[in-house]
């Protein structure tokens, strides 16, 4: 071990593909420093099976669903330490909020976010719910007047360029082929350390490449046509380098005796952007130094890869493998790998229990059972070679791997490779499964035929446009693989919705379910959005529908009514106008929670013991028009037991309509201190809170992470009038004074066999 003290630990690079901007995502890649296991390192440690270190994350864009990918994929968001934007909008910026809960809960002790002008509003905005003292975070937003200059950092284990495109740069042909920053930054840290026993990197933190270069390539002035022409939307590009071998505390690399890497992650939106690339001096091919780009990541849509200059650009990088990561490079669209096949599988196991309640998702709809192995060998075999381009397709968490001290430095990292051919076998594992489970119980029914799945409430939603609630997030806190953030879409029956809750990755469920044309169709006919409380996991993803609504929205259209705590009204302006969307601010209405009577009909509202400005809601939901006939929806939001709600909110018997209760049940009843502590309800509790309200039915929800999948909780499972709700579950509101008698216990049933089950 003493050996490695002080000569420094070999680590790989690994740069994997996070998100394909698939469901909601955006294109996100992750960069890892991993401890390279060799045979010596094995025998210095020990065959014991430890998990290996990771010394430092680097994550290039943080889109809704961010934090949720992490625990799908079981990677420790707490080693991330740097994010860098490469836009700054609803897309690739809207899991900031929820990704800086998770490291201030794992107790992440920093951060740095780098990005376009606007990052530091947005990370502010986010911060002002966070209420922890950590991570302490580093923001920069990086500001260039021109693309041939660049922002420059030693930023932890590696040395950053930040390249802007877009917004009035100067632009004129790059002439100056030989200039390589990296020899200029050389050249200096080696003047610098002159005299000194070790390196300096102060000198090199917070420097701005525009002093050291020349420019030569833009010494006169644009012409008048060059300066008309600018790109409204900013994006950045990144190039990073670091070494193979670090001090071993991780901290520091040795850029001595180690291998340099260097990649790239490029981010060109549209065709008017591809003009302040191929002008940059940080992107020429074949210079004369040894300083080449290896592998360069593109998250350009089809329509800028297709173009003739961006195809000639790209091809001049002969020695450099181009990865395409945007979804409209796909050759099978329709073959799109599922970000969270858990969920899915788990859904799909559920739908043998109760088909009436989990419809067919639009994942497992466009499912293709793809033949034969080839694919991705093929695939390996395009990408080793020099100059390649290959799409990454359906390959998430697809990696690239610079291992030190081989001939051949570049390898596929393929161990934690999913493909959209993997989901559908395990999908087709978990259903099997979840028949199994019902042929070993003499209780249930004969599932072998599909046919007789099929029940009342199943066959009346296919012939009747009746109002509905889909829970699209039944967890609480943060996102785990089984359940996202809370979110309940209410559909009524004239075609019109409204969100209770808009946690984090609601676009994302919404597609999951839906499709894309579904989704974006239904957030065009959003009455409201209600917001419960000033929690993250209630309304981090209402800045992606808004920005989705502006998008749909037309001349003489109703704004959208978005109904929350003031808090929330703060923070809605400020993360707009950050993002440049300065149209949604024309798009929505915004009403306390208070004045709900004002703007939705016959709905009423009142506080409720959480934290300050929490409130529950009701509204009477039309679900027969001939003869007239209507349901009281109540809506707890994250509540102790509170009387006020109980009468204030409570239908009298003789109203003529009868009351569904969606309540709260982060804890089972064991854990009431638990509850009584963080201010929420036990299972025991919410059902006291039915019957104090005379509700006809329960639908339970908001349960903690730590149960993964059922919530036991003894007597709970004999309520004739509650079900426990999971994510993509779709529950028709009928006139009828229904128990779900049948339906609760169906599921319940095939949970407690598939508990200790091995889907996940």
């Amino acid at each position: 071990m003493s050996s490695f003290q002080s000569t420094g630990v070999e680590c790989k690079v690994v740069a994997r593909v996070l998100a394909n901007g698939t469901y909601g995502t955006c294109c996100s890649v992750l960069v890892s420093f991993e401890e390279f296991e060799d045979e010596e390192v094995d025998a210095v440690k020990g065959l014991d099976g430890s998990v290996k270190r990771i010394f430092g994350r680097y994550l290039f864009n943080v889109g809704e669903g961010t934090q949720r990918l992490c625990a799908q994929y079981r990677i420790k968001s707490a080693k991330i330490s740097s994010v860098l934007l490469t836009r700054l909008d609803s897309q690739h910026c809207g899991g900031l909020g929820g990704f800086q809960f998770s490291l201030a809960d794992a107790g992440s002790p920093n951060l740095s976010v780098r990005g376009p002008e606007g990052v530091c509003d947005v990370m502010s905005a986010n911060s002002a719910f966070i209420y922890r003292r950590w991570p302490e975070t580093s923001v920069q937003s990086v500001q260039s007047d021109s693309c041939h200059k660049a922002k420059y950092e030693q930023l932890g284990l590696a040395q950053v360029l930040s390249i802007t495109l877009g917004v009035e740069l100067k632009v004129s042909e790059c002439t100056d082929k030989s200039y390589c920053h990296w020899c200029t930054i050389d050249k200096r840290d080696n003047e610098s350390s002159d005299g000194s026993s070790e390196e300096s990197e102060s000198s090199s933190e917070e420097s701005d490449s525009s002093s050291e270069e020349s420019d030569s390539s833009s010494g006169e002035e644009d012409s008048e046509e060059e300066k008309g022409n600018h790109v409204d939307d900013v994006a950045l590009c990144f190039i990073l380098r670091c070494w193979s071998r670090l001090h071993y505390n991780g901290k520091t690399p040795i850029k001595s005796k180690a291998r340099e890497i260097i990649f790239a992650v490029v981010d060109c939106p549209s065709e008017h952007h591809i003009r302040y690339l191929t002008n940059s001096t940080h992107f020429v091919p074949g210079k004369p130094c040894a300083h080449e780009i290896k592998v360069m990541f593109h998250f350009a849509p089809k329509e800028v890869v297709v173009d003739s200059q961006y195809q000639q650009w790209l091809k001049s990088f002969t020695e450099t493998r181009h990865i395409l990561v945007h979804p409209s490079n796909f050759k099978q669209r329709s073959c799109l790998a599922d970000p969270f096949p858990s969920s899915t599988r788990w859904t799909s196991s559920l739908r043998v229990a109760v088909p009436g309640l989990f419809p067919e998702t639009n994942v497992e709809r466009t499912a293709i059972r793809v033949v034969g192995g080839g694919q991705d060998q093929a695939f390996a075999k395009g990408f080793l070679s020099k100059g390649s381009v290959v799409c990454v397709e359906d390959r998430l968490l697809f990696g690239v791997c610079f291992q030190p001290d081989d001939p051949e430095p570049i390898h596929l990292e393929t161990s934690a490779m999913y493909s959209r051919e993997k989901q559908v076998l395990l999908n087709a594992d978990a259903v099997k499964m979840a028949r199994n489970a019902f042929a070993e119980d003499s209780n249930m029914l004969d599932v072998s035929d599909d046919e007789s799945l099929e029940d009342d409430t199943a066959k009346r939603r296919r012939v009747e446009n009746v109002a509905q609630v889909t829970f699209l997030g039944t967890g609480s806190a943060k996102p785990s693989k089984l359940r996202g953030c809370s979110a309940v879409l209410v559909s009524f029956g004239d075609g019109t919705h409204a969100l209770m809750d808009v946690g984090e990755g609601v676009y994302g469920q919404m597609t999951r379910l839906y499709g894309k044309d579904g989704t974006l169709n239904i957030i065009k006919r959003l009455r409201w959005v209600w917001i419960s409380h000033n929690h993250l996991d209630h309304h981090g993803g209402v800045g992606r529908i808004l920005d989705l609504y502006s998008h749909g929205f037309q001349v003489g259209c109703q704004p959208l009514l978005v109904i929350a705590p003031a808090k929330i009204k703060a923070y809605l302006e400020t993360y707009v106008k950050s993002l440049g969307k300065h149209r949604a601010l024309q798009t929505y209405t915004f009403y306390h929670c208070s004045e709900v009577w004002r703007c939705i009909d016959g709905a009423k509202s009142c506080r409720v013991i959480h934290c300050h400005d929490s409130f529950a809601f009701a509204f009477p939901v039309t679900v027969e028009e001939k003869p007239l006939k209507k349901v009281w929806l109540v809506y707890s939001g994250d509540t102790r037991p509170c009387p006020s709600m109980w009468h204030r909110l409570r239908m009298p018997p003789d109203a003529g309509m009868y009351t569904i209760l969606i309540h709260e049940a982060t804890f089972d009843d064991s854990m009431s201190d638990q509850a009584i502590r963080k201010k929420h309800s036990t299972i025991g509790e919410a059902m006291d809170a039915a019957k104090h309200m005379h509700a006809k039915l329960v639908l339970l929800t908001h349960f903690s992470q730590r149960y993964p999948k059922l919530v036991s909780n003894g007597e709970s499972q004999t309520y004739d009038n509650a079900v426990m709700a999971s994510d993509m579950m779709v529950f028709p509101l009928l006139a009828d004074q229904l128990t779900y008698q049948h339906e609760n216990a169906r599921m319940q049933t095939l949970l407690q066999h598939l508990e200790k089950s091995k889907i996940s």
